[in-house]
């Protein structure tokens, strides 16, 4: 057993790290993670070790620290289903999910995320249950198995106004409005992204608020209308440099640079290329651990 104070403590310390990590706080969400840490080993609290190592493989998740995220996740993993503390070992494969699909492994993505969403319609926490549908679903559409996709999303969907939840939801329009997109329904895409920017503002939600944009961006891109693209890309740029969303921001001056360069503004168009590329590198190295961020 543990001092009851103690362990709210460290608690209360995980839930505001958590609090940050929603705010887009990541580095002052690890700080607090490294703190709880500290507190949690010297008491030898299992429990509050796994959710710290949960939530700081979270934050670096955010950062496209991938290797770092991995490493802290599948400590928390171990620990949790040593614990049988179900719910923690359901978000850390939730997450591992998310990491495969930002390195593009769907298949392997799939896998974490399919787990995930067994414990949590097992232990009936449906709001969890749709968020990972969601997941699922943008694997799905990855594949380009639309069909499958819309199952999943409109399921994902039915859960959340069943319980009149907005987490998330902003996600789950966006993602339905780009199977609209590929599938050239323009006015389905565009009403589905409208909603989706809707509750994100709201929300002042700026990992949605970039994410929705730069799905804008894409799709009047590919209609050429590039002045509204170029909108649209900034607009992204603003709300990911604001929380410093490196995988939304690097998208972005992608983005702009190719805008440009259709727009035949060669040196506007290098000028972002060129950003882009100074960005990678020194995302690469701050990874690396051979720079420091300031």
């Amino acid at each position: 057993s543990y001092p009851n104070e103690q362990t709210d403590h460290i608690d209360s310390i995980n839930n505001l790290a958590y609090q940050n990590l929603i705010k887009g706080e990541y580095e002052l969400s690890i700080k607090l993670l490294d703190i709880s840490l500290i507190k949690s080993k010297s008491l030898k609290y299992e429990k509050g070790i796994a959710v710290a190592y949960s939530r700081m493989g979270t934050a670096f998740l955010q950062l496209s620290d991938y290797n770092s995220s991995l490493q802290y996740l599948e400590k928390s993993l171990d620990l949790s289903e040593k614990l049988q503390e179900d719910i923690i070992s359901a978000s850390v494969l939730n997450n591992i999910g998310s990491i495969y699909s930002a390195q593009k492994n769907y298949e392997k993505s799939l896998i974490y995320y399919r787990r995930a969403s067994e414990i949590f319609f097992r232990t009936n926490n449906e709001l969890s249950y749709a968020n990972t549908l969601n997941n699922i679903g943008l694997m799905l559409y990855y594949k380009k198995d639309y069909d499958s996709a819309l199952v999943k999303y409109f399921a994902a969907l039915a859960i959340k106004n069943k319980h009149s939840d907005s987490l998330v939801l902003a996600t789950i329009y966006s993602n339905i409005g780009m199977i609209y997109a590929d599938m050239i329904e323009s006015s389905l895409a565009l009403s589905y992204y409208k909603i989706a920017l809707d509750i994100s503002t709201k929300q002042d939600d700026k990992i949605s608020i970039a994410r929705v944009c730069n799905n804008f961006g894409d799709f009047y891109f590919e209609q050429n209308n590039l002045d509204s693209a170029k909108f649209y890309f900034l607009k992204s740029l603003d709300a990911s440099t604001l929380i410093k969303r490196r995988s939304s921001m690097s998208i972005s001056f992608e983005m702009l640079a190719n805008v440009y360069e259709k727009k035949n503004d060669y040196k506007a168009a290098n000028e972002y290329f060129g950003i882009l590329l100074h960005y990678n590198l020194r995302e690469f190295l701050i990874i690396s651990n051979c720079i420091y961020e300031q």
